[in-house]
């Protein structure tokens, strides 16, 4: 447990600034995952605190009548909140689909908060998310899940922080799964521009993982090209109710 001694730092949300930065919700996706769209992400989208500048779907295996037809559903459900529709008609993998909304993404935002279909948000998770990037400028911010059935504290209470030389120094991301929020690691939020040098591998799985390498390769071993939050801020299935 050496380790844990070392890192414990610890932040509350009153000490982030309230500064937020223009965020956009991007959510990779394949067909059989359209209903979930509306089922799970989309009442987790309406109840953020923090809302999203747009929400990016990237969907694939999808002619582009079908497409629009999700996109205007969805659009009906957030009323404030531009809908972006990346289609392509060929299958593809959750990394391919997730280059896609980032490279569809606006270029007037500065961090990309990735969800998938079937998963629901913490309440505050984009505004969470948008205030760290704003504290500590990471590359890429990960954060724990939840299976909906441990307790969860209030966000108000003090978190765990880990910046990325202790990451990085410690051999990487396998800590971070000891930790008493076990990271996610499918699901991050980027800095915008790190796609401009490092792009997610079309890799049937572990793309999520390489992802992440090829970032601390690319950035180096600095405490802002990682970042863990250790909160549960996404759920398996519905936030409340499960599934």
């Amino acid at each position: 447990h050496h380790w844990q001694q070392q890192q414990q730092q610890w932040l509350k949300l009153a000490n982030l600034t309230e500064q937020r930065v223009r965020t956009s919700l991007c959510v990779p996706c394949a067909p059989e995952d359209v209903p979930l769209l509306s089922n799970v992400l989309l009442p987790s989208v309406q109840a953020q605190s923090f809302q999203p500048a747009e929400l990016v779907i990237s969907l694939s295996g999808t002619s582009p009548q079908a497409a629009e037809g999700v996109r205007v559903r969805l659009q009906e459900g957030l009323p404030g909140v531009p809908v972006v529709m990346a289609s392509i008609p060929d299958a593809a993998y959750a990394g391919q689909n997730r280059n896609r909304a980032a490279n569809h993404s606006s270029h007037a935002s500065e961090l990309l908060v990735f969800a998938d279909a079937d998963d629901a948000l913490h309440p505050r998770r984009l505004e969470l998310m948008a205030r760290t990037f704003a504290h500590f400028r990471a590359k890429v911010s990960l954060a724990g899940y939840s299976l909906g059935v441990e307790g969860v504290d209030p966000l108000d209470d003090p978190f765990q922080v880990v910046l990325g030389q202790q990451i990085i120094s410690q051999g990487g991301l396998q800590h971070l799964g000891e930790l008493r929020h076990r990271v996610h690691q499918g699901q991050p939020s980027v800095d915008r521009r790190v796609f401009e040098r490092v792009q997610q591998k079309e890799l049937a799985r572990g793309q999520d993982v390489a992802f992440l390498q090829d970032v601390m390769k690319e950035f180096g071993p600095h405490d802002n090209t990682i970042v863990y939050i250790g909160q549960p801020l996404v759920r398996f299935g519905n936030w409340r109710t499960g599934r």
